[in-house]
């Protein structure tokens, strides 16, 4: 399946490419992959880690603290959303190139 943001040219373009093109622009869009899903694992991580905080505080009967932690985990899952997408279409787009 092709989804909407791939225009077909572009895909015929890159299947008339010289071999040493296609290759360069593999070898980019994989650096691309790797740079989005380290930044997308890093996000989570701190995601992670304020999920993790208000559940110590939660244990422990401290409600304001774990409320905010709560937000900042919330806040951080809402700023993963355009970097996921991102990296779902670089993804697609290397599974095709490849």
């Amino acid at each position: 399946m092709i989804p909407w943001f791939f225009n077909q040219s572009e895909i015929r373009g890159f299947r008339d490419l010289p071999q040493r093109k296609q290759e360069a622009r593999r070898m980019e869009q994989d650096r691309i992959v790797n740079e989005q899903n380290g930044l997308l694992r890093s996000r989570i991580s701190t995601a992670k880690k304020h999920a993790t905080r208000a559940s110590k505080f939660h244990d422990k009967g401290l409600e304001s603290e774990s409320r905010e932690e709560l937000n900042l985990f919330k806040a951080n899952l809402v700023a993963c959303q355009p970097i996921l997408n991102s990296y779902v279409k670089s993804s697609m787009t290397k599974q095709i190139l490849d």
